[in-house]
C-alpha cells in the first residue's frame, strides 16, 4: 500500500524523516513527485506508442498507471509483472 500526501508545509520534519527510515514499510510520496512520475509515463507512452504504462514496485504493488487501462486489472498485471522479475533474478 503507498500514500498520496499533497506537498504542504504543515508536514513536520519528524514525520519526513520516519519516512526515510522504514525501507520495508509502505512508501509515502508527496502529490508533486506522483505528478512528476505521471509526466514521465506520459512522455514513455508517447515515444513508444503503447496504449498504457505502469510502473510497479518491486512487490507488485502499482505505483502510476497512463493510458488506457479499460477493463485490465491493474492489480494483477503489477503481480504478475513482479513475479516476473522476481523468478528471473531480477
Amino acid at each position: 500500500m503507498h500514500y498520496l500526501l499533497p506537498d504542504h508545509p504543515s508536514l513536520s520534519v519528524a514525520l519526513r524523516k520516519e519516512q526515510v527510515r522504514m525501507r520495508n514499510a509502505p512508501f509515502v510520496m508527496r502529490e508533486q513527485q506522483y505528478h512528476q512520475i505521471k509526466a514521465v509515463l506520459a512522455k514513455l507512452r508517447l515515444g513508444s506508442m503503447a496504449r498504457v504504462v505502469f510502473l510497479v514496485d518491486k512487490n507488485g504493488q502499482p505505483i502510476a498507471v497512463h493510458g488506457e487501462v479499460g477493463d485490465i486489472d491493474t492489480t494483477s498485471l503489477a503481480s504478475l509483472a513482479a513475479g516476473n522479475v522476481a523468478a528471473t533474478g531480477g
